[in-house]
């Protein structure tokens, strides 16, 4: 069986966010925070200020997981070449 070349498929565009299947787990937890964002929403719907400062809670968690996701895929490929390194060196 020949293997693909791994550069290629990220400058084809095939190694994407998009292109990771999501466990059934993640998919249920995803779930539940949209039932509880939704009715969070419905809740503070009828006050401004609760509104105002619950976007602005979603937007700082947005941003963290964000951060969070580009550190942990920066040290997974770290480690990823240290053991292909390693790998190969022996």
């Amino acid at each position: 069986m020949k293997s693909k070349s791994i550069i290629r498929e990220i400058l084809s565009g095939n190694c994407s966010i998009e292109s990771i299947k999501m466990s059934e787990t993640y998919n249920k937890l995803m779930d539940k925070l949209i039932t509880a964002d939704e009715q969070l929403q419905k809740e503070f719907a009828a006050n401004e200020k609760l509104m105002q400062l619950y976007k602005r809670y979603q937007d700082v968690c947005d941003e963290l997981s964000m951060e969070e996701t580009a550190l942990f895929f920066e040290e997974g490929v770290k480690l990823g070449l240290l053991l292909g390194v390693q790998t190969a060196g022996k």
